[in-house]
């Protein structure tokens, strides 16, 4: 069963505004058509008004909305309020805030103005095999996290809550680990798991493993280190690791892989 991979903090964060939101972000989402002005202006109320505004370019821009709208950044709402002319913006989100009822009908107008639907367990299954892709290619959670809230946002779902997200992305990376192992496993001949077993093994003449004299590359360019350099090409020729094939693995699982090898002290 999937666990959690956020603090709280974390989620507390993702569940809100942006500290900031750049200017051209907001010029993008946040500029209202004739026909968002009309939409608007079906708002008698100032607070009214401006709320429906704020939810939605909100919509556009985070493809959800925030539970706690004051906490939206001033620059984004003195913008909302220039365009739809009303005053002490600050003071008519605070009123409009605490009329949740209010609030909801709007939000409910438009995700249909907008043509934003409600996720299907379908689109969720759906979701979980996209970025299962993505996870083969990243592995970062809260990267992928935000690729899957843009993919939501651009086919115009609204986005599900933080734990329902959060399991996708953990299903995905354990999907993207699994189909890794079952790639790398078919690649392990009975010689590579040989040669795997053996450069492990501690060398009492050494002082070291096979595997950490061959990690380290000559430092100089004196006899000896090339020499030593030859001699590792020599090894690794034997076992005919230069046409070990592993194109079927990303690049970018490739390089993750060698990072997690060297935090675990394999390489």
């Amino acid at each position: 069963m999937p666990g959690r991979i956020f603090t709280e903090a974390e989620r507390a964060r993702l569940n809100d505004f942006p500290t900031e939101i750049a200017p051209d972000d907001i010029v993008e989402y946040f500029t209202f058509s004739d026909y968002d002005m009309e939409q608007i202006k079906t708002c008698r109320r100032d607070p009214n008004k401006l709320g429906y505004g704020l939810q939605l370019g909100t919509l556009r821009y985070m493809g959800f909305c925030p539970d706690n709208l004051i906490d939206v950044p001033v620059s984004l709402l003195k913008y909302i309020a220039r365009q739809i002319e009303v005053s002490q913006p600050t003071e008519l989100l605070k009123i409009y805030a605490d009329r949740e009822q209010t609030r909801t009908e709007h939000l409910l107008d438009i995700q249909d103005y907008l043509g934003y639907r409600r996720a299907t367990p379908i689109d969720m299954e759906i979701l979980l095999k996209w970025l299962m892709e993505r996870a083969l290619e990243h592995d970062k959670p809260l990267l992928l996290f935000h690729l899957a809230c843009e993919h939501l946002r651009s086919e115009k779902i609204i986005r599900p809550g933080i734990t329902s997200l959060e399991r996708i992305v953990i299903t995905s990376r354990q999907e993207a680990n699994k189909i890794t192992y079952d790639l790398i496993s078919s690649l392990l001949t009975e010689e590579i798991k040989e040669l795997l077993d053996k450069i492990l093994i501690f060398d009492k003449e050494t002082g070291k493993t096979p595997l950490e004299w061959l990690r380290y590359g000559a430092t100089t360019n004196s006899s000896n280190s090339i020499l030593e350099t030859i001699k590792k090409l020599l090894f690794l020729s034997n076992f005919n690791v230069e046409n070990w094939d592993i194109s079927c693995i990303n690049p970018n699982r490739r390089k993750f892989l060698a990072q997690l090898g060297v935090v675990s002290g394999y390489v």
